[in-house]
């Protein structure tokens, strides 16, 4: 989390910010993209799907539990 608040004030640590993400976001898409491609599941956007769970994984405090 330090890095994001870094990030807010100095412009080398936000291109490292940046490209943190889009490895990260990069990674989780490759993942949906195999899946589709192996006929795990099926996503019509692996891009925005990412984007979705890169920042559900972000949100900070506890996940909410299903029930």
């Amino acid at each position: 989390m330090e890095i994001w608040v870094r990030a807010l004030r100095d412009e080398r640590t936000r291109e490292i910010r940046q490209a943190m993400d889009a490895r990260w976001r990069g990674h989780i898409r490759g993942v949906i993209e195999n899946g589709v491609a192996e006929g795990a599941f099926t996503c019509a956007d692996p891009e925005a799907s990412a984007v979705r769970l890169v920042a559900a994984a972000r949100r900070p405090g506890p996940w909410p539990r299903a029930g």
